[in-house]
């Protein structure tokens, strides 16, 4: 079967891809995004990477998106004799954070809960606060990745009196994205960062107090890969927003499961598996994803925080075994991805 991969071409993604095709003699074939035609996937079985995004003006985000649609759609309308190790429209459902959340509350399933959407200023946003009794939530946009526009928002009902924690900042009249996480107190500069970031399409979701090891809040970012977990990192940060690019640190599960989180790690793990084998039954366009993945502070309950079809870039993987792109060259050389219809092969 012949391997095709779609990306950029100075990436982590594209150096790891190609150094686990070499380490197991597989050759591929790889395209930019704005040069693949039709023809040149025919017979293949095709990965797709997503778009770096050459700018940290976030207001730029949702033109930026609109053209990685507009190109994940003509890849949708391919015929069956295309394979993907994930589909197009999987990552197209997947990358709406309204429509997955969706998807994963009407299974049931325990997830950072979603309050609202698109409010259309601080008012509004406040509107929905009140209406659900919740006085911590995070904003989020529809569409990106790496925290990009995200915010995280605790409000005093009685008073007033705001913290916010966010990598987005007001710099010379535009709205930009950092790579450090600031607590905000003036509730004046709040308002003006969130009023910006509401012009994009938003998420409004409850802020669950998440579980801490070492004094730190963490969560998991975890690679399920067809069928099973392929790997698991936990996030640790003093902040509440844990991506690890804005100056938070990795930490395998053995470190997070010390003698200050008494829950038993194998029971949370298989806890953690087993939601996330629930969870991609709602994707069955994907063989895999990254699920980020929390623990209850009380009760230590894993709870779905997002998933992301494209999510597969775990550092600690790539300068180590390298086993999340390893096995994706190892079943994609056998022709082993999924087609049109969802079926998996």
């Amino acid at each position: 079967m012949k391997v095709i991969l779609i990306g950029e071409e100075h990436s982590k993604r594209t150096d790891y891809f190609r150094q686990a095709a070499e380490q197991q003699g597989v050759p591929f074939a790889f395209f930019l995004w704005n040069q693949w035609k039709m023809e040149d996937l025919e017979g293949g079985i095709v990965k797709i990477d997503p778009l770096s995004y050459d700018t940290c003006h976030l207001l730029d985000l949702n033109r930026i998106i609109a053209e990685y649609r507009d190109q994940l759609k003509r890849l949708a309308e391919t015929g069956p004799e295309i394979r993907f190790l994930n589909h197009p429209a999987g990552i197209l459902k997947a990358l709406n954070k309204a429509v997955s959340k969706k998807l994963l509350q009407e299974r049931e399933l325990p997830v950072t809960e979603l309050l609202g959407e698109n409010p259309k200023d601080f008012s509004e946003l406040r509107q929905i606060m009140e209406e659900h009794r919740a006085w911590s939530v995070f904003v989020k946009p529809v569409y990106g990745s790496g925290a990009a526009g995200v915010l995280a928002l605790s409000m005093q009902p009685a008073t007033g009196k705001v913290a916010a924690y966010t990598s987005a900042c007001n710099s010379a009249g535009k709205l930009v994205q950092q790579k450090k996480i600031r607590r905000i107190t003036d509730s004046e500069e709040v308002a003006q960062i969130l009023d910006r970031i509401l012009q994009l399409d938003t998420v409004v979701e409850r802020w669950h107090p998440k579980a801490v090891s070492g004094g730190e809040s963490f969560d998991f970012r975890v690679l399920w890969q067809f069928g099973r977990v392929e790997y698991l990192v936990a996030r640790k940060s003093v902040m509440p927003i844990t991506n690890l690019h804005l100056n938070n640190h990795a930490a395998m599960p053995e470190e997070i499961f010390t003698s200050d989180l008494l829950w038993n790690r194998e029971q949370v793990l298989a806890e953690i598996e087993d939601l996330c084998k629930q969870a991609m039954q709602s994707f069955p366009e994907l063989c895999m994803a990254g699920l980020d993945i929390m623990l209850d502070k009380k009760t230590g309950k894993p709870r779905i925080i997002e998933i992301n079809g494209q999510g597969d870039l775990l550092y600690a993987d790539i300068y180590g075994e390298n086993r999340i792109y390893g096995a994706q060259i190892r079943r994609m050389a056998k022709g082993e991805g999924v087609v049109w219809n969802g079926t998996w092969i």
